[in-house]
């Protein structure tokens, strides 16, 4: 289930001007409008590694089996929501004939909140997965947001124009011109990824800790327009 935290800022007045000509020319007020939103973000991608090493003897592919039974077990849809990114493999040893080809293989999980995310670390911790990170986090309905906050934002440059006109002694009748600036505010997840690999690098001798608490920063629109209307 999608939970979006929304915050609303409204920011009035921000730059108006109110200008008129003479001579039977047409007046006009030209203000500025600014709306914005924090979201949550429901689509977080988590990255893994396994590999081969010659200590262990267990392949890839075995660890893959064990890896998509522990995420099946959390309710994950692996056709959807897991993919392997690359693999590749590196040889061991000089002769050809004695040589052994260690496999590698990168995946991308898609999971839709902070609580699954803590819930696949916890799953995962015990296999053979190297690097466990976030790779990166995103809004599922970004575009539709965007073009409704852009909206909210025009509606509040012509509340502005609307009481600026009024207070002039003046009526609007008609939108001249429609300047849009919009903005996402793009966010850096370095403190989340730090806590991932800091839980994971404890020693065999320390405590077993439980999966970490995670709240992902808000991803922020915002809007700005600059409107100018005719008045009368």
């Amino acid at each position: 289930m999608k939970k979006f935290f929304l915050v609303l800022s409204v920011l009035l007045c921000v730059a108006t001007t109110l200008s008129a000509q003479e001579n039977g020319t047409q007046r006009s007020i030209e203000v500025n409008g600014y709306y914005e939103e924090e979201f949550t973000p429901d689509r977080i991608y988590i990255g893994f590694t396994l590999k081969e090493n010659q200590k262990d003897k267990i392949s890839v592919q075995q660890q893959q089996n064990q890896m998509v039974h522990v995420l099946k077990n959390l309710g994950v849809d692996i056709e959807k929501q897991l993919v392997v990114k690359d693999m590749f493999g590196n040889t061991i040893g000089k002769n050809p004939r004695k040589s052994v080809m260690l496999q590698t293989r990168n995946y991308e999980l898609l999971l839709t909140n902070a609580e699954s995310v803590s819930e696949v670390y916890e799953a995962l911790q015990d296999l053979k997965v190297y690097s466990l990170r976030i790779n990166r986090v995103e809004l599922s309905t970004l575009e539709e947001e965007k073009i409704r906050i852009m909206g909210l934002a025009v509606k509040n440059a012509r509340r502005v124009a609307n009481v600026l006109a009024q207070s002039a002694g003046c009526q609007i009748y008609n939108v001249l011109q429609i300047v849009c600036n919009e903005s996402l505010g793009r966010r850096t997840f370095a403190g989340d990824y730090v806590m991932l690999k800091s839980a994971r690098g404890m020693n065999a001798d320390s405590v077993e800790e439980s999966a970490p608490t995670i709240e992902f920063r808000k991803i922020t629109i915002s809007s700005m327009v600059r409107v100018s209307y005719g008045i009368r």
